[in-house]
């Protein structure tokens, strides 16, 4: 068989494999691009998500994670919704308003946002949402009481909150930010009877 051939033939097998990456891949950063990507995350196994729920709707599938920890688990949801081969589609990330409020508790709303964020925009370089983050990390505007975080020294935040952080802390209803091929969005309303921040990535 001449080299011609054996070009052809390898790149004939080649060809799935790079599709399946391609089809598959980082779309949503470190956690990957497929279901069971996700669930090998490290961001996963620092928040203890288990599985909780699972509902089809048409050609979609929605799975629903929770942290293991009784204390958190009532006030955290992240729903990842595929498509019929198990490839993502869209984040939700659902946090109780009374949770992210919290004077105490609300640094741990703070960490899974922020890490959620920084997981799927790993690298992504967007002002805007290194903006975000790093207010989520280091809440400069919460008020008087709340557990803080002093930024580092080189670090420039913005004068006043964002909108998105007006978001986050419950001043505004919504907010969205474009980030290449994937949307953000951050919303406050209800879900089910429970007022809550939802953090939503397409």
């Amino acid at each position: 068989m001449n080299m011609k051939k054996v070009w052809r033939r390898l790149a004939l097998l080649l060809t799935p494999l790079v599709l399946h990456g391609s089809a598959s891949g980082a779309t949503f950063g470190q956690l990957g691009g497929r279901l069971d990507q996700v669930r090998e995350t490290e961001f996963f196994r620092w928040f203890h998500l288990e599985q909780t729920d699972l509902n089809r709707v048409g050609a979609q599938t929605v799975v629903a994670f929770k942290p293991s920890g009784e204390k958190f688990r009532p006030l955290v949801t992240l729903n990842v919704t595929t498509d019929g081969q198990d490839r993502l589609k869209a984040l939700e990330l659902v946090l109780s308003r009374v949770f992210v409020d919290d004077l105490k508790d609300g640094v741990f709303a703070r960490d899974i946002v922020k890490s959620f964020l920084s997981a799927v925009f790993a690298g992504s370089g967007d002002q805007g949402l290194n903006d975000l983050v790093n207010e989520i990390q280091y809440p400069l505007f919460h008020g008087p009481g709340v557990i803080v975080r002093t930024p580092p020294a080189d670090m420039k935040l913005p004068e006043a909150p964002t909108r998105c952080c007006e978001v986050y802390l419950g001043r505004q209803p919504a907010c969205t930010l474009d980030l290449g091929d994937r949307r953000l969005g951050l919303e406050n309303r209800r879900v089910g009877e429970t007022p809550s921040l939802v953090v939503e990535i397409r």
